[in-house]
């Protein structure tokens, strides 16, 4: 077994010797057809003397050396090569070339598996991305369901504090009395007529409203926006409203007054002094655009 393995040595020793010989005479050939074809002149445009006869017999005698020398390293070569055929049997050729094609297969599976780290990592990037979204979201909606119950408990407290308790209606006969028209607008209260000493209408209360177009049979006014008593709940306006109606007794006239929608909400304040005063009214409702003819009538019915 020692003795195989000595030879077994010295063959590749040999082998590689062998390649390296035969590569250095090779290339010491290539550097001798150069320079001979530089003295030949198919080099470039160098002015080369010609080599006297003793060079020429000299440099045809180490070509033909190395001639030589290049034949028996490539023998030396084959002879190797026959060597290593006969060392390595089919079997063993057939594991190296298996081993080559496994090693290769490795390489793929490598790039492979490379490749579906990236993807991973890139997947793994928008998980995170995403939770990261989902984390804002639910903070956001957490935010606006506290803002929502904040909404409503301030919604609930005004609605409490706007609730009024209302008082139903109730119809009367109206019986002889007279007819007061009044107009609630622009939040305001207006008397629509003059009155005299006895309580008589006397025309239009020009204080609080203007002719818009009179064709001597008909006049349309319009209240002034900045006339008439304000409506609220203050003092001013319940001394200004007890006034107006104090010249009047409810045991003779009524109320009707015209309420446009823009003035609904505080119509209250109107209607709580006139049943404070003992007055009945007849409540006339219409709309913003539409038209009140004063025909000098009355309703049959008041509240």
């Amino acid at each position: 077994m020692g003795r195989r393995r000595a030879v077994k040595q010295d063959s590749l020793e040999l082998l590689l010797d062998t390649i390296c010989n035969t590569f250095g005479g090779v290339l010491f050939i290539a550097i001798m057809v150069v320079m001979l074809l530089a003295q030949s002149g198919h080099g470039p445009e160098a002015v080369v003397p010609a080599p006297s006869p003793e060079e020429l017999e000299a440099q045809s005698r180490e070509l033909a050396e190395l001639s030589a020398e290049v034949l028996r390293k490539q023998e030396i070569q084959a002879s190797q090569a026959a060597l290593v055929k006969s060392l390595a049997p089919d079997a063993i050729r057939e594991l190296i070339e298996r081993r080559k094609m496994l090693l290769a297969e490795l390489a793929q599976q490598k790039a492979a598996v490379d490749e579906q780290q990236a993807k991973n990592a890139a997947v793994m990037a928008n998980v995170v991305r995403a939770q990261a979204e989902i984390d804002k979201l639910l903070t956001d909606l957490k935010i606006a369901q506290q803002q929502e119950s904040e909404a409503r408990t301030l919604l609930a407290s005004e609605q409490h504090a706007r609730t009024k308790d209302a008082r139903l209606p109730q119809q009367r006969q109206l019986g002889e009395k007279r007819e007061i028209l009044l107009v609630v607008r622009y939040g305001r209260l207006y008397l629509w007529h003059d009155y005299d000493l006895r309580l008589l209408r006397r025309g239009l209360n020009l204080r609080d409203f203007v002719v818009i177009s009179d064709d001597g049979e008909q006049l349309t006014t319009r209240p002034k926006p900045t006339a008439g008593i304000v409506l609220d709940e203050s003092p001013e306006c319940r001394r200004a409203i007890d006034r107006l109606l104090g010249r009047f007794d409810p045991k003779q006239f009524y109320l009707a007054p015209i309420v446009r929608p823009d003035s609904y909400g505080v119509f209250r304040y109107l209607r709580d002094r006139a049943i404070a005063l003992k007055f009945q009214y007849r409540l006339i409702p219409v709309d913003s655009e539409d038209s009140v003819v004063d025909r000098g009538g009355s309703g049959s019915k008041v509240q």
